[in-house]
């Protein structure tokens, strides 16, 4: 079967959270259970079409490399800017994660009771944003839909969640706004590198056409000046949204003051992004620079994982060792990407879907801690596996997912990832001496990290569920039907990310990361 070239379907992905928001804005306020019913009916259609998508789009390994359902518009002429969706197996992925991750947000709002119209509007924004910004082929187009999306995310922290709410908006979007920057530079500097070559008199910011075309790769080779500094703007801009330390002060306050809900779609939703981000387009279009700051890169992801499992150990509310580690699976990611062969980018972007899932279930357990105990102080707490013993079963398989065991989602992208470096130091050893202890160095901190993090893990479950049952917690209830509908779709995702990642995500996607590990290895030579 030939693949669908040319479809508008993506367009209908995007769109249609946008009508939806449209839509809610125009219902009366006076009637919450028909705007939380119509944002999850929005939300279950965007997840048909996401599926519809799926079900069309060619997986074939001939066609899984080759971008399908395309629209192709031209925007701004004079910077050769299109409006340009299509998806290849990884952004196709990516998609379905994302709707997925849209819908269980909206579901777990349901105890959401202050200005609900906007609450829902916010989130169905976020996810055309999202959905948009996925699906761009034009860089300059997923710059603009990733900082629109700053808009809700913004408002969607600032406005519920704890006393400290508003600050931590405020530290979020400042730093976002520095990412966006960073990011509409590297997009000016490419197409000023681009400009005049193939033709192309205003240059192009398709990162498909360039990863394809010999002579664009050419002109964005390692003896330009600029190049060089629009891959440091790119790693910059998704670095801040992946929250890699040195990055991430925004993540544990914005982490630790929104509503959980929120944060499950804010948090896990950009983490996603970025990841995507940084597996198919940094190592699309500079590979060479990969190649030659890996050392670098490899140092300061190494640092990044030791700083965020050690931080996490200093952490008494649980929100906050969510938060560090996500930084830590972050710099898990960036590590996979800077090994820059088939294992680590199978390991980085398999990471970037179980880390999201695994947070939206971490941050579901501190929800329904939070609600009944009004806190999520970890030594205040204990004895929840008496006083909720389905909240202990139901929480477990998130717990056990961070701690990396396997048969779980995080296991197979943090063992490759840690893989990946090993065999990029293997490869290397025959190189420069530095180069080569640099790497093998971040390796052994990678497995370092993997067990402080574990020993941090294991410490905080065993805060909240062990021991007996503090006396002002005895009236703690069981876990709602509600409660449960979240976790249940969150733990299967679990468990068939953990037992089944090759033929979930690693055989669909292995055409379009096997041809950018090549690319990687075209450029060392």
């Amino acid at each position: 079967m030939k693949p669908f070239i040319y479809s508008s379907i993506l367009t209908w992905l995007m769109v249609l959270p946008l009508i939806g928001a449209f839509i809610l804005g125009i219902l009366p306020v006076i009637r919450p259970r028909l705007i939380r019913f119509s944002a999850v009916a929005v939300s279950a259609g965007n997840m048909l079409i996401a599926l519809a998508a799926a079900r069309i789009f060619n997986w074939s390994p001939q066609f899984a490399d080759v971008a399908q359902l395309q629209q192709n518009i031209r925007w701004f002429q004079d910077l050769n800017v299109h409006y340009h969706l299509g998806v290849d197996a990884v952004s196709m992925v990516t998609i379905l994660v994302l709707c997925s991750i849209s819908l269980l947000t909206i579901l777990a709002s349901y105890g959401v009771n202050t200005q609900v119209k906007a609450y829902y509007i916010m989130l169905l924004l976020l996810e055309g944003c999202i959905v948009g910004a996925a699906a761009s082929m034009d860089l300059f187009l997923f710059y603009l839909l990733s900082t629109l999306s700053l808009f809700p995310c913004f408002l969607l922290i600032g406005l519920w969640g704890g006393p400290r709410r508003r600050p931590a908006a405020l530290k979020l979007a400042l730093f976002w706004i520095i990412g966006s920057s960073a990011l509409l530079g590297s997009c000016m500097l490419i197409s000023l590198a681009t400009r005049g070559v193939d033709g192309l008199a205003f240059g192009t910011l398709n990162f498909a056409r360039i990863a394809t075309n010999a002579r664009l790769m050419r002109a964005l080779g390692p003896a330009q000046t600029w190049t060089t500094l629009a891959f440091w703007l790119f790693m910059l801009a998704a670095g801040i949204r992946l929250g890699t330390a040195g990055l991430h002060f925004w993540l544990p306050d914005a982490l630790a003051e929104s509503a959980a809900p929120s944060a499950m779609m804010v948090i896990a939703s950009q983490f996603l992004l970025a990841g995507y981000a940084l597996v198919r387009i940094v190592v699309s279009i500079f590979p060479a620079q990969l190649i030659i700051w890996h050392n670098t890169l490899a140092i300061l992801g190494a640092a990044g994982v030791l700083y965020g499992a050690l931080c996490a150990m200093a952490q008494s509310d649980f929100r906050r060792v969510i938060a560090y580690w996500l930084m830590v699976q972050a710099g898990y990611i960036v590590l996979g990407v800077t090994a820059g062969n088939l294992t680590g980018l199978n390991g980085g972007f398999l990471l970037s879907l179980s880390a999201a899932m695994t947070t939206m279930a971490l941050l579901w357990t501190s929800h329904v801690i939070e609600i009944r105990a009004n806190h999520r102080d970890l030594t205040r707490l204990g004895g929840l596996a008496q006083l909720i013993p389905d909240l202990f079963i139901f929480s477990m398989p998130g717990f056990m997912a961070a701690l990396a065991l396997p048969g779980l989602a995080v296991f197979s992208g943090d063992l490759l990832a840690t893989i990946g470096m090993f065999h990029a130091a293997a490869i290397r050893s025959a190189g420069p001496l530095f180069h080569y202890h640099g790497l093998l160095l971040a390796a052994v901190v990678m497995c370092l990290a993997m067990v402080l993090m574990a020993a941090v893990l294991l410490w905080t479950i065993e805060r909240l569920f062990f021991g007996s049952g503090r006396p002002e917690h005895q009236h703690f209830h069981g876990l709602s039907a509600r409660e449960r509908l979240v976790f249940v779709p969150v733990v299967l995702a679990l468990f068939a990310g953990g037992i089944l990642p090759a033929w979930l995500v690693l055989n669909p996607v292995a055409p379009v990361l096997t041809a950018l590990a090549h690319s990687i290895g075209g450029a060392g030579h």
